[in-house]
């Protein structure tokens, strides 16, 4: 359904927040799902009836797959994706604007305080407000999805994570992708799309190697239950213009053939914060006697407060 639709279908919960549950699981065989929506769903994924596996086809190396025509989804559809699990709260658009407002400053801040790459993504808990983690990217491998996933893993319980929220500025990566799917995030919301983001970087580009691949046909494969959101329409222009001054001011250096201060990974700048203590990006754990963070090497740091233990 449309991100609109999707919008009207939850207008009618409550915004209690509901205790975690356990984790859950895709229906069996003989349910079969209503079908999959444009811009909001939950992705689904039967048990085949052949053992034979389908091979996924790549899309074209030049652009992402065109996007299904616009239609007005059937009643069966709006209840499947109204019917989240248990223990997920529905996004209201207010929240949905908020997380992606403090997604985007935070991406700001990573290019040009410590000039990384125009990614950055949050987890909401279960009240879909309280933001328990941040994390922008550090390097081609160490996207902001995946150390955010990785972190909450560590700090949460599947059956808590299973009623959080991860939001980014972009689509996923399937890396990515799938590192939100093992972590039992039970929703990503996403700005702007795979598609956009490889029409800024284009081809053959050492800073993103950006794939055709959505993080939704990652999903499918999987025997759990992800609700997808995105892209977001107004925020996705927002977003595409926003890292595109990034995108344009790599390009001319390369054009000049002036490399990145440090490494491909990034550095640090004049009046960066990363020389004043306590300066690095800070991650609440929601534990009061933990502070971790991450330094601009990628190193997760954890501090211990011990003052109520005297």
């Amino acid at each position: 359904m449309s991100y609109q639709s999707y919008l009207k279908s939850t207008a009618t919960f409550t915004n209690k927040n509901p205790s975690p549950g356990s984790i859950h699981r895709k229906p069996p065989p003989s349910i079969t799902p209503s079908g999959s929506s444009i811009r909001s769903s939950v992705t689904r994924n039967d048990t085949p009836t052949s053992t034979v596996p389908v091979p996924f086809t790549p899309a074209s190396s030049t652009s992402s797959p065109a996007r299904p025509a616009a239609f007005t989804p059937l009643p069966s559809m709006v209840s499947s994706a109204a019917h989240q699990d248990s223990t997920r709260t529905p996004l209201t658009k207010e929240q949905i604007d908020a997380a992606v407002r403090i997604c985007l400053d935070l991406q700001k801040t990573a290019t040009s305080l410590h000039d990384k790459r125009p990614f950055a993504a949050l987890l909401l808990g279960s009240d879909n407000s309280t933001i328990l983690l941040s994390h922008y990217s550090i390097s081609h491998v160490q996207h902001a999805e995946t150390e955010l996933a990785r972190l909450a893993a560590i700090h949460f319980s599947q059956k808590y994570l299973a009623s959080c929220t991860l939001v980014s500025t972009w689509e996923p990566c399937a890396m990515c992708t799938g590192t939100i799917y093992w972590s039992n995030i039970g929703r990503l919301v996403y700005a702007a799309s795979e598609e956009k983001l490889k029409d800024l970087t284009g081809g053959n580009n050492e800073e993103n190697m950006t794939m055709s691949l959505p993080c939704r046909e990652v999903l499918k494969h999987g025997q759990k239950d992800v609700e997808v959101i995105g892209p977001i329409s107004g925020w996705e222009e927002t977003v595409v213009e926003e890292s595109g001054k990034w995108w344009k001011e790599q390009q001319a250096r390369e054009n000049a053939g002036r490399l990145r201060g440090g490494s491909v990974n990034g550095t640090d700048k004049p009046g960066s914060l990363s020389s004043m203590r306590h300066g690095t990006p800070t991650t609440w754990t929601g534990e009061e006697t933990v502070l971790s963070s991450i330094d601009d090497e990628g190193e997760y740091k954890a501090e211990l407060d011990i003052d109520w233990m005297r």
